[in-house]
């Protein structure tokens, strides 16, 4: 196995989530089976069989039985297959293809890996390709990769590389398909995991093996036993069990596995070859990848040894494995904590080797029932709870529900938070308290509040432990996000100034108003730019930094003296941390031919009292109305900006009342924003922040 220094990896922790087998459909798998091949007819017929998949998705093909083929024979087999798939309306029907053994294995060209010092200077990737990945990137806009020569590693990467949504391909953003193959050294051993795929185990049940090799802590190997301490912390965040060795020893013997990577004969403690294999056994609906550069390059019996031959570990029982036709350096590997990540959040086997697979158009055979999956006996509806947005250290809920699949009642034990963000985050039961009985078909509701601790996302892994009857017990989780604003800075778009003839300065008031309840903001700067700025100026000066703390608000003065033209403009910038960044005001100013001025308009709305505040249903808006003003708008803004309430009302002068209405509106911090519009259709507002609590 040869390195490549790999580029930092982020650990994504839980994502979508749990779907259920058995009825599965297969509609959008095609299957291809060689017609040379007796083993590849056989193994076609009884998956067919088996998955009830269609006649018409099942394409046929005419080649040579030997695993490897030239890349002149592949080209018009190539062809040849988009052109049925056209004409049976499959290009965008399929999402998966599945070859058989007896289908050709890799794909070769004229050009082998080597280093060009002379021409190029560069160290060249020959174009061979597992036919697998050939065949995922047809009738795509990416199809000219495959076979192509690649220069210093500049291999494609897999546009589902990472993906946090169950496949379906797309023309434009996904297009490619998954691929996956059924082979081994036999046709009854194919057929063994076909069959044990339909009745895959529970998530929970079973082991998870992680074989790490001390000897491979140095240089670009490194990352390949971090995978696999990352893949430790997720699983057991997950609730699963896991047998993680950090010694020496090689792991053999390891029973009822359902998870397994390791360095396979790379390890340097497996004594290579064959003494590298495993002897475990194997739980249905198992996966299992290796770090071994050749695991697949051949499923034929009896062939030389040398590195460890994936097929082995089929022969002793996994139902799923990922392996390399060719040397395809160990960032092609599938990342285990992503692999073992989606398999356990309900992604079908096809998804969480895909995902965790970052090259395409390269060497890589992934192995088994592309739609196998884990069974789970509940189910959260939904896949990633967003909770909205609000602003830092403003708690805000929402509930989720989680489902009871099985036959019987479950009993919910306890919730868990794990990640980086846990603090941020609380989980309880809507109704009740641990142990909570869910009756067969009903759910469970989880309310899941986030207070943000920082400006941006946060997310923490939610695991729910369950158990059936007396027996063992189990764990879903899923993920709650959330994300934390900067505080909202208000202030008026424009403020107006006017000197009369005797008048030396005319002045106005400023308000800039910190919309959070919690959090401080931080004034930086006021500046005036512009051609008219030398017209304008604050008064007093403001020693900076200056802070404004959750629902107060900055006041001060900016004084006009008018030029010698008269008329003059600039713009106030307010420099601060919160959002925007930057806030602009408008700043004009006039001379006029009176004797005096009209006296000061202070930029800002009229006083505004909401009482009650916090409101759980209802709340009286009591507002005075100046002289002058014709009209009056009130609006509810949620923390994404949305205005989700309107009021509008003419004006008289005096003290004036509206109610605002709360009903079908999320608990949490809202803006209202109370606008007064004079006779010249000036507009004036001031924002208040309000709490709805249910």
């Amino acid at each position: 196995m040869k390195s490549l220094l790999c580029a930092v990896l982020f650990v994504v922790l839980a994502l979508p989530a749990v779907a259920q087998q058995p009825t599965e459909s297969y509609d959008d798998v095609m299957l291809v089976i060689n017609e040379r091949s007796w083993n590849s007819r056989e193994v076609g017929a009884y998956f067919a069989t088996r998955r009830n998949i269609p006649e018409r998705n099942i394409c046929r093909i005419n080649v040579d039985t030997s695993e490897t083929m030239d890349s002149a024979t592949f080209l018009p087999v190539k062809w040849q297959i988009q052109e049925w798939m056209r004409q049976q309306k499959l290009v965008n029907a399929i999402n998966y293809i599945v070859t058989t053994k007896g289908c050709p294995l890799r794909v070769r060209t004229s050009v082998w890996d080597y280093v060009d010092s002379v021409v190029l200077k560069a160290y060249v990737q020959g174009g061979q390709c597992s036919f697998e990945d050939c065949l995922a990137l047809m009738n795509g806009k990416d199809s000219a990769a495959m076979l192509a020569v690649k220069l210093n590693f500049n291999i494609p990467r897999s546009r589902y590389y990472g993906s946090t949504q169950h496949f379906k391909r797309d023309s434009v953003n996904l297009p490619m398909y998954l691929v996956t193959r059924l082979d081994a050294y036999t046709v009854d051993q194919v057929k063994s995991y076909i069959q044990r795929a339909e009745n895959p185990a529970i998530l929970g049940e079973g082991n998870w093996v992680l074989d790490i090799d001390p000897g491979r802590e140095g240089g670009g190997y490194k990352v390949g036993n971090d995978w696999l301490r990352w893949s430790d912390t997720l699983l057991r965040a997950k609730g699963q069990t896991v047998i993680r060795n950090n010694d020496t020893t090689y792991l053999h013997n390891q029973q009822n596995v359902i998870g397994y990577a390791s360095w396979g004969s790379n390890d340097g403690h497996s004594y290579g070859g064959e003494a590298a294999k495993p002897g475990n056994t194997w739980l249905n609906g198992s996966i299992a990848e290796t770090y071994v550069s050749t695991g697949a390059r051949s499923f034929t019996p009896g062939r030389v040894y040398g590195q460890s031959l994936i097929a082995d570990w089929i022969a002793e029982g996994v139902c799923g494995i990922k392996g390399y036709t060719d040397e395809p350096y160990l960032d092609v590997m599938a990342r285990p904590h992503i692999l073992f990540d989606r398999y356990t959040s309900g992604f079908n086997m096809a998804e969480s080797y895909w995902a965790a697979s970052p090259w395409i158009a390269w060497r890589q055979v992934v192995i088994g029932d592309p739609k196998m999956r884990l069974r789970t006996l509940m189910r959260p509806t939904e896949t990633i709870v967003s909770v909205d947005s609000s602003f830092r250290f403003e708690p805000i809920a929402d509930t989720t529900w989680v489902r009871n699949l099985d036959a019987a009642d479950l009993t919910v034990t306890a919730l868990e938070l794990h990640g980086a963000n846990t603090a941020d985050f609380t989980a309880e039961l809507l109704d009740g308290t641990f142990p909570a009985t869910v009756k067969q078909g009903d759910s469970i509701g989880i309310i899941i509040t986030c207070r943000p601790s920082i400006y941006g996302a946060v997310s923490a892994l939610v695991a729910v432990q369950h158990q059936r009857g007396k027996g063992g017990s189990f764990t879903i989780s899923f993920t709650a996000t959330g994300y934390g604003l900067r505080p909202t800075v208000t202030a008026p778009a424009a403020a107006n100034f006017i000197a009369g003839l005797t008048d030396t300065t005319a002045v106005q008031t400023i308000v800039v108003h910190n919309a959070a309840l919690l959090d401080t903001i931080r004034v930086n700067n006021l500046s005036i730019t512009g051609a008219g700025a030398a017209a304008f100026r604050v008064s007093p000066a403001i020693k900076y930094p200056y802070l404004i703390p959750g629902g107060d608000s900055l006041k001060f003065t900016v004084v006009y003296r008018p030029s010698a033209s008269g008329l003059d403009s600039a713009t106030l910038r307010v420099l601060t941390n919160g959002s925007p960044g930057t806030k602009q005001i408008k700043l004009y100013g006039e001379r006029t031919n009176t004797t005096s001025a009209p006296a000061e308009k202070v930029a800002v709305a009229s006083q505004l009292t909401l009482q009650p505040n916090p409101f759980s249903s209802n709340t009286l808006a009591r507002y005075t109305v100046p002289e002058g003003v014709i009209a009056v708008h009130i609006e509810l803004i949620d923390p994404l900006g949305r205005v989700v309430r309107n009021y509008h009302k003419n004006a008289a002068a005096g003290e004036q009342t509206i109610e605002l209405h709360g009903e079908n509106l999320a608990s949490g911090m809202y803006l209202c924003r109370f606008t007064t519009v004079d006779e010249k259709g000036e507009c004036n507002s001031t924002v208040q922040n309000i709490l709805l609590t249910r």
